[in-house]
């Protein structure tokens, strides 16, 4: 992520392992840069008809959202926390920019390190992202 962040939301989490619940949901921080790229790679999914187009990416930050308060809490700030024994650390963090009919979503991918967790955002459209920017 480069740039000053000039949009946030945050996203629910999916994740493929029946045993592991250490985090629900993901904060989404993109500058005018991302937000850029993500519109490149929309237009190249249209322009050369392809369905999916992914780069590496590490600007999320995994967490939960607090019940009591609604406000997200990352990984990061739990101190004492060790998911797998390693801590709370991802690898082959992806962004993927995909397209189905006319809809072009963006979403984020990863593996909990030292796992097969693989860690999966809620889509979100890119219009209506580029729209909200």
């Amino acid at each position: 992520m480069t740039g000053e962040k000039c949009f946030e939301r945050i996203v629910e989490v999916h994740y493929h392992d029946e045993y592991w619940d250490a985090v629900d949901s993901a904060r989404v921080l993109l500058s005018k840069t991302d937000l850029t790229r993500i519109a490149e790679m929309a237009e190249t999914l249209r322009a050369k008809d392809f369905s999916v187009i992914r780069v590496w990416y590490y600007g999320i930050e995994y967490g939960s959202v607090d019940e009591e308060s609604g406000s997200f809490v990352a990984t990061k700030d739990r101190p004492g926390e060790s998911i797998s024994g390693f801590g709370f650390r991802t690898e082959c963090d992806e962004m993927e920019v995909s397209k189905c009919g006319d809809i072009v979503e963006v979403r984020w991918l990863a593996y909990l390190k030292h796992t097969n967790v693989r860690l999966e955002t809620e889509g979100l459209d890119v219009a209506d992202l580029l729209k909200a920017a």
